[in-house]
């Protein structure tokens, strides 16, 4: 058995804390044993990181499935429509800043040029022997 890093205390609190995300009735049945498995878990763990994110990957499913499995279909329609707006909007978000660096970045080869040749002008060359070369 390892030794706990000064890590999984952390860890463990924030685990806590999104237990308290789920429905009261989910939470009540289950929300012991979810603690105690993941304290097991981080106890027994050779890397807290990894075992960390398996927790937060998992909680976030299944806190997803619980959610949608207690709703009624016809309250879930608008939250579902909310989650699919919000990640079309982070997804063209990603896409518009990816995109605009990328135009941006094409400018430079031009203004390099330009600075070059204003440096070389300042330095005494000649403007027709400039623009030849």
């Amino acid at each position: 058995m390892n030794r706990p890093s000064r890590f999984s205390p952390s860890v463990l609190a924030v685990y806590r804390a999104g237990v308290y995300l789920y429905h009261a009735e989910f939470r009540l049945r289950y929300a012991d044993e979810m603690l105690r498995c993941a304290q097991n878990l981080l106890a027994e763990t050779s890397s807290p990181a990894v075992t960390a994110y398996f927790l937060a990957s998992d909680l976030f499913h299944s806190l997803l499935r619980e959610h949608l499995a207690m709703t009624s279909p016809i309250r879930a329609l608008p939250q579902l429509a909310m989650l699919f707006i919000l990640t079309t909007f982070i997804a063209g978000t990603g896409y518009l800043i990816s995109q605009q660096v990328l135009r941006m970045s094409a400018n430079d080869p031009q203004i390099q040029l330009a600075e070059d040749g204003a440096q070389r002008l300042r330095d005494g060359e000649d403007a027709a022997r400039l623009t030849r070369a």
